[in-house]
């Protein structure tokens, strides 16, 4: 039940500092989760791997759920979207 709050209170300053200052998942939730990790007992070869993954699957689902917000109000030129691309899949890889 602890861990749940602690999340819960790194979700919680995360997005404060995302909404005010463009801060988060690098500098504030990986460094975080780590910490928790550390005092959880999860060995060390594999937290700072789990931090990240965990941020990153963040990233994807708020991506995801901004995207779906913003293509509802017609705010996505899915033109440009088309033309881009691919050029963003190869830098991507």
């Amino acid at each position: 039940m602890f861990e749940w709050l602690v999340f819960a209170l790194i979700g919680a300053i995360a997005g404060t500092f995302s909404g005010l200052l463009g801060l988060g998942g690098g500098i504030i939730i990986v460094p975080s989760l780590l910490m928790v990790f550390t005092l959880q007992n999860i060995p060390e070869t594999v937290s700072m791997h789990m931090a990240v993954a965990t941020s990153l699957m963040i990233i994807i689902i708020s991506s995801a759920s901004s995207s779906i917000s913003h293509h509802r109000y017609n705010n996505i030129n899915w033109f440009i979207v088309k033309r881009l691309a691919l050029g963003l899949i190869i830098g991507g890889l």
